[in-house]
């Protein structure tokens, strides 16, 4: 991907095609974590309401 340089009319390359997959994976490495977490609350709430049963 090319941009050009506004201050001296150059093209240069830019990382964002690098940038973009980056950000994309930390976005699916934050959801995962999220939907963890998730499980892991409601297995304990599962747990708590099976406890209270007996």
């Amino acid at each position: 991907m090319q941009a050009i340089n506004e201050k001296n009319g150059k093209k240069c390359q830019t990382l964002d095609i690098y940038f973009a997959a980056r950000r994309k994976e930390e976005k699916l490495k934050i959801h995962e974590k999220m939907k963890e977490n998730e499980n892991k609350r409601l297995h304990q709430s599962a747990k708590k309401q099976i406890i209270g049963l007996f």
